[in-house]
């Protein structure tokens, strides 16, 4: 019988431990695949409720493709997904843009592109959170001048 508990509990460390070892996938990752072949990730921003409280949920982000001289931006939300939702991203340098995505979807809205190699850029994201018409919280991102270079 102890055999039979020994062999029991090695088996759930076991299961447990694969579990662990799996794969994450994510909205976001599956974005900045979309971006294509060279981009890397630059930097990411929390919208902002109503409230000037930062969501761990929504986020704007920000990758640059050395290669090319362009930025990729998205606005990507883990939160909500079984609904579309109203959302955007923005994305300019001083040469280049503004180009914007807006529109209702589940996951993110762009990507976005943008040159700006020896540039700042200026991006924006929002989203708007489901169910409550004209009254719904909006979150909302805007940074300028960021990414010199």
């Amino acid at each position: 019988m102890n055999i039979r508990i020994k062999t029991a509990m090695s088996v759930v460390t076991l299961a447990s431990a694969m579990v662990s070892l799996a794969p994450a996938t994510s909205a976001s990752a599956s974005v900045s695949a979309s971006c294509g072949s060279g981009y890397s990730y630059i930097d990411s921003y929390p919208l902002k409720d109503p409230w000037g409280e930062k969501s761990s949920t929504v986020k704007l982000y920000l990758y640059y493709n050395g290669s090319t001289g362009k930025n990729c931006a998205y606005t990507s939300t883990t939160e909500w997904t079984d609904t579309e939702k109203y959302m955007f991203v923005t994305l300019s340098s001083s040469s280049d843009g503004p180009y914007g995505d807006y529109g209702y979807y589940r996951y993110y809205a762009g990507p976005v592109y943008a040159y700006a190699r020896n540039q700042c850029v200026s991006l924006s994201g929002g989203l708007d959170a489901p169910g409550s018409g004209a009254g719904a919280e909006k979150y909302r991102v805007s940074v300028h001048n960021v990414h010199c270079g």
